[in-house]
C-alpha cells in the first residue's frame, strides 16, 4: 500500500459514484531514488496503484484490475515541481465488478487518462 508513504490524499469528497481529492506524493520518498536519480518522475505503475487503492477504500473491498480499455500516461509527474495532482475517479457497474474511469491532472495539464475494468 502506498497511500501514507508515498502519496497521501487531501479534500477527498465522494458523491455517488464520484471521489475526487487531491494526490500529495512525497519527494523524499525512497521509490524515486531509482526512479530517476536527481531527476525524479512518478511511476505510471504507481499512478495505477494508487487509483486502485482509492478504489477500494471507497468500495470497502479489495477489487483486483482485470481488463485496462484505456491507460494513456500524458505526461510526467516531478513530484518537486508538482507535488500535487487532482484525482477524478468515477465507476460504473459492470457485467462482472466495475469500470473505473480516473484522470491526473493539475492546472490543465492531464498526467493520466485511465478506464478500467475491475473484478
Amino acid at each position: 500500500m502506498l497511500e501514507g508513504s508515498f502519496y497521501t490524499i487531501h479534500a477527498a469528497q465522494t458523491e455517488g459514484n464520484t471521489l475526487t481529492g487531491e494526490v500529495r506524493f512525497d519527494a523524499n520518498h525512497k521509490i524515486f531514488e531509482g526512479h530517476f536519480p536527481h531527476q525524479p518522475v512518478v511511476p505510471g505503475v504507481c499512478m495505477m496503484q494508487l487509483i486502485k487503492e482509492q478504489f477500494n477504500k471507497v468500495q470497502g473491498q479489495t477489487y483486483q484490475l482485470r481488463e485496462g480499455q484505456n491507460l494513456k500516461f500524458m505526461a510526467m509527474i516531478d513530484p518537486q515541481r508538482t507535488p500535487a495532482v487532482q484525482l477524478n475517479l468515477s465507476w460504473q457497474p459492470a457485467e462482472e465488478g466495475f469500470w473505473v474511469t480516473a484522470t491526473l491532472q493539475q492546472e490543465g495539464t492531464t498526467f493520466l487518462k485511465y478506464k478500467a475494468r475491475f473484478a
